[in-house]
């Protein structure tokens, strides 16, 4: 990643599209993801909307918090890995909820937030490979099975189940849009491309 910090610009709008529209709880309905409205009735804006939209306010300062850290300091780092990585857990994480392994109803930012976390924790991993730079990969694995193993009673006050599952998609469109940046400073560095991601 650059050392060169930027403006977080891209976390800054989409916090602000993310916290106005929790203070507007009336849109919720119009919002969330649901598949039968979406496949019976062409609502396919609820496919962006719903990763947008919270179920209570704890859901939406939880997942707020995560994003603008971890999503503001990748974009500060290097944006178009950003990009890549928030684009790609937004079409997995909407590909595995269309699924018949999918859900009925989902919302939040968790599972996209997870791609720019995944970012940063390589990131910060990379810089010195010891126990002590280990320590908050661990950390936030460690996270991710306990949310699989306890999804039930994890935030069941707001009313919607955990869904472990889009927290792994996230993990996973983080570590592919890492993998594809690595590809393309490859094929950079051998000559295949005048500029790298």
């Amino acid at each position: 990643m650059n050392n060169q910090w930027t403006m977080p610009w891209i976390t800054v709008a989409i916090s602000a599209v993310v916290l106005g529209l929790g203070l507007l709880p009336e849109l919720f309905q119009w919002l969330y993801f649901d598949r039968a409205l979406i496949v019976d009735q062409q609502q396919w804006w609820r496919l962006l909307t719903g990763h947008l939209v919270h179920s209570s306010e704890a859901h939406l300062g939880w997942d707020l918090l995560g994003f603008m850290v971890f999503a503001g300091i990748a974009e500060c780092w290097h944006r178009k890995k950003l990009i890549v990585s928030v684009g790609m857990a937004l079409f997995m994480l909407d590909c595995l909820l269309l699924s018949p392994f999918g859900l009925d109803r989902y919302c939040g930012l968790s599972g996209v937030l997870c791609a720019p976390a995944t970012l940063v924790l390589w990131a910060h991993f990379n810089k010195q490979r010891d126990v002590l730079h280990f320590l908050p990969l661990l950390i936030a694995g460690l996270k991710l099975v306990v949310e699989e193993n306890n999804a039930d009673l994890l935030l069941a006050q707001q009313g919607w189940p955990l869904y472990a599952p889009a927290h792994w998609v996230g993990v996973m469109a983080g570590t592919l849009s890492l993998a594809l940046a690595k590809c393309a400073n490859v094929l950079y560095q051998a000559g295949y491309y005048q500029r790298s991601l």
